[in-house]
């Protein structure tokens, strides 16, 4: 018996442009938003990767790892953010000296690495210390700068920072989160984060971390509120934190 053979039929090229076409106009649609997943998700992953570093030396204290912990922040092209660590033997041979800084309330958080028994660094680490580095975020100050606490909350004190950490999207324009207080609360300063006089969705992409004296620490978003102009644009208006 004869078998016939069985016909195999390709795609033509008309077909082929027209998949080709199709895939491009999809490609181009869902491309800006995908680019703004990849950009909020840098921020908010650098935010959450913040809060449970200063958690995770505070539940170090609460363990009775350390008497007294800092966390310090350094803005110096890219951010830099680890934490350190005292403890009870340490802490009570600076309480008994008169001339040692900790018994000078302002000088307490002191930025001195040999002050610390325990910090994090590029090094193999303490238990209970940790560290942080990227150049894909800023935060709202430049040098250096720390936050310092202990079991009950009376030793807090800072050096030249306040709650919230503000953090959002580096770029060429953009290398600190520009801050301003709106009735006691650190808020992001919206119009400086224009980009050739235009927001560029940047607006949506900061967060903040804050803590209280006692080691709540708890992390927000930064929601825009926005009006429709005259001109029928999307105007930003205003903001507000809302906790994550």
């Amino acid at each position: 018996m004869q078998v016939l053979e069985k016909k195999t039929k390709g795609f033509t090229l008309l077909e082929l442009l027209v998949v080709i076409a199709i895939l491009g106009i999809l490609s181009a649609t869902a491309y800006p938003n995908i680019s703004s997943w990849i950009k909020e998700r840098k921020v908010r992953q650098a935010a959450e990767k913040i809060k449970n570093l200063i958690s995770s030396i505070n539940t170090q204290v609460q363990r009775g790892s350390y008497e007294f912990v800092q966390v310090r922040f350094i803005e110096d092209g890219s951010v830099k953010i680890f934490t350190s660590g005292i403890g009870m033997n340490s802490l009570a041979a600076k309480k008994k000296d008169p001339d040692n800084d900790f018994n000078k309330k302002n000088a307490r958080c002191n930025i001195s690495n040999e002050y610390w028994d325990d910090k994090g660094s590029d090094d193999p680490l303490p238990p209970g210390v940790g560290i942080f580095i990227s150049d894909e975020i800023a935060i709202n100050f430049t040098d250096t700068n720390a936050v310092c606490f202990s079991k009950d909350g009376s030793y807090f004190s800072s050096s030249g920072i306040e709650s919230p950490l503000i953090v959002c999207l580096r770029r060429i324009t953009i290398v600190k989160c520009n801050a301003k207080v709106i009735d006691n609360d650190v808020v992001p300063d919206i119009d400086l984060y224009k980009i050739d006089g235009d927001w560029k969705g940047d607006e949506n992409y900061i967060y903040g971390v804050a803590w209280s004296r006692f080691g709540d620490v708890v992390m927000k978003k930064w929601v825009v509120e926005y009006e429709i102009n005259e001109a029928k644009e999307k105007v930003v208006i205003d903001g507000k934190w809302i906790q994550r």
